[in-house]
């Protein structure tokens, strides 16, 4: 889900189903980050969701 506000765009992912017990994080990105994160998603076929956890793992090295 996407709000966009003036100066950022607030995403949020949610659990798809109550099976999932992955948590749910909130941050701030933006205009630029969302564009770039949307235009990727569609180029790979991946969600955005996906884009981020893997973007993480990978700055986190795990």
């Amino acid at each position: 889900m996407i709000f966009n506000t003036p100066m950022c765009y607030n995403i949020t992912m949610e659990k798809q189903t109550p099976k999932k017990t992955n948590p749910t994080i909130a941050f701030v990105a933006t205009p630029e980050i969302v564009q770039a994160l949307e235009k990727r998603s569609k180029t790979e076929e991946r969600s955005i969701s996906w884009l981020i956890r893997k973007a993480l793992e990978a700055y986190l090295h795990i």
